[in-house]
C-alpha cells in the first residue's frame, strides 16, 4: 500500500527525436487530461490493457499530437519508464486510447487506479503511517451495535412505563422505523454499509423519532387534562405538536445534508444515515403512530384516560 501511495502516477506521451545522433524523448502531453481509466482485455490470452478516456481539451490536444506524428513512434511513459512505443497510423481524435504492455490483471488494475487518482505534479512522501489491527475495528463495531440495541431497549422500557398505551404504540412505530432505515441500505443506487459513524447517525435519528412521539404524547396529555375525550385529545394533540416536530426534523435534515455534502468519507456515513433516519422518523411519528393509536381507540375501544398517561 505504501509503494502504491508513493507512486507519482505520471503518464506522459513523448515524441521521439534525434539530437546529435542520440535519441531523446520530449514530453508533449501528460496524464492531467485523462478523465477515466479502466481495465480491458488484450488480444492474447491473459493479456490485459488499460483503456482511458480523455477530457474535452485532452481530446483536442491528443488529436493535434497524433496528427503531427502520423507514421512516427509515440512513446508512452509511466513514471519515466517506457510502457510502449506504438507507431501512429492515423490521427486519433475520438478522445480515447489504450495502453498495452503485456500487463497482468493485477498490474492493469493498479495502473488504472493510479491514473484515476489523477496525475500528481510532485512526488509523494509519507510523513506518518499507522497500522491498525482489523480486530480493533471489528470489536469497536460490535460494541457499537450492542450499545445501540441496549439504548433502544431502554428507550422502549421507559416509553412503556411512562406513557403506557402511547408508549407501546411508539415502541411498535420505532421497530417499523428501524426496519425501514435498515431496508434503505439495499435500495438500488443507495446501497451503503453501516460504519461506526453510520451507527452513530442511526442512533441519533432514533432519538429524533422518540422526541417526536414525546411531543405528541405530552400534547395529548394536556388535552386530556383539559377534559377532552381520548379521541378528541389525540386529534388536537397531534395537530398542535405537528409544527414543532416539522421544525425540528427539517433543521436536523438540513444539518445532516451539509455534513453529507461537504464532509469527509466517514462524516458522509454519519450524514446519510442521519438524513434517512430523520426522514423516516417524520413518517413513523406523524403517520404510523397516529394510525396505531386510532386503531387502539376506534377498533379496540381502549379509551381509559389512565392508559394514555393522564
Amino acid at each position: 500500500a505504501k509503494e502504491l501511495v508513493k507512486k507519482a502516477g505520471r503518464l506522459e506521451f513523448k515524441e521521439k527525436r534525434l539530437v546529435d545522433g542520440a535519441v531523446e524523448w520530449r514530453t508533449r502531453m501528460d496524464g492531467r487530461y485523462i478523465a477515466k481509466a479502466s481495465v480491458g482485455r488484450g488480444m492474447g490470452e491473459g493479456a490485459w490493457t488499460v483503456d482511458f478516456q480523455l477530457t474535452n481539451r485532452g481530446a483536442r490536444v491528443f488529436g493535434d499530437l497524433t496528427s503531427e506524428l502520423v507514421n512516427q513512434p509515440l512513446g508512452i511513459f509511466f513514471d519515466n519508464s517506457m510502457i510502449s512505443e506504438p507507431v501512429v497510423r492515423e490521427a486519433i481524435t475520438g478522445g480515447s486510447g489504450q495502453i498495452s504492455g503485456g500487463f497482468s490483471l493485477e498490474e492493469a488494475n493498479e495502473l488504472a487506479n493510479i491514473l484515476n487518482a489523477g496525475a500528481l505534479p510532485v512526488d509523494v512522501e509519507i510523513l506518518e503511517a499507522y497500522t491498525i489491527s482489523p480486530t480493533l475495528g471489528e470489536d469497536s463495531l460490535r460494541r457499537s451495535q450492542i450499545a445501540s440495541l441496549m439504548g433502544i431497549g431502554i428507550v422502549i422500557l421507559y416509553m412503556l412505563f411512562y406513557y403506557r398505551i402511547p408508549g407501546l404504540v411508539a415502541s411498535m412505530a420505532l421497530v417499523v422505523y428501524s426496519i425501514w432505515v435498515l431496508g434503505c441500505m439495499v435500495i438500488p443506487g443507495l446501497e451503503f454499509v453501516l460504519t461506526l459513524p453510520g451507527i452513530a447517525g442511526f442512533v441519533l435519528s432514533i432519538g429524533m423519532a422518540v422526541d417526536a412521539n414525546v411531543l405528541q404524547f405530552e400534547r395529548v396529555k394536556e388535552e386530556l387534562w383539559n377534559g377532552r375525550t381520548v379521541r378528541a385529545a389525540l386529534d388536537h394533540g397531534f395537530h398542535r405538536a405537528f409544527s414543532s416536530i416539522l421544525d425540528g426534523h427539517v433543521t436536523t435534515f438540513l444539518g445532516a445534508l451539509v455534513l453529507f455534502w461537504f464532509g469527509a468519507s466517514s462524516v458522509k456515513g454519519f450524514g446519510i444515515t442521519l438524513m434517512l433516519g430523520t426522514a423516516m422518523s417524520m413518517v413513523t411519528a406523524v403517520w404510523v403512530t397516529r394510525q396505531l393509536l386510532y386503531f387502539m381507540t376506534d377498533f379496540l375501544k381502549i379509551d381509559d384516560q389512565s392508559m394514555y398517561g393522564a
